[in-house]
């Protein structure tokens, strides 16, 4: 029984540390940034061609539109950031881990 549950607990984390290891492909965010961009470049040609810029309007969907890229970010790099992943349930499987073996 207790080699079956020392292979459950190696094997959760190996499933763990291969979700915190895998991150959004370059090619992902280089197409977020890059709209990101093109969304700034259409709302200032916009605003050029109307001949007044709409001020509220344009600044909440550039910030929108940047906050979405960072958080992308910073969901894929769990360990570091402004979102991190709890430890917890790592500690407590050490804590009943310890226990079945003394």
């Amino acid at each position: 029984m207790f080699i079956q549950a020392l292979n459950d607990v190696i094997d959760s984390y190996g499933l763990r540390d291969a979700a915190l290891n895998r991150h959004v492909p370059k090619l992902v965010l280089f197409l977020v940034f890059g709209t990101f961009a093109m969304a700034a470049g259409l709302v200032g040609f916009s605003a050029g061609l109307a001949g007044k810029r709409i001020f509220f309007p344009t600044y909440v969907l550039i910030v929108l539109i940047a906050l979405l890229a960072f958080i992308i970010i910073d969901l894929d790099r769990p360990r570091r950031g402004s979102i991190a992943v709890s430890q917890q349930s790592l500690i407590d499987l050490n804590v009943k881990a310890t226990a079945i073996v003394e």
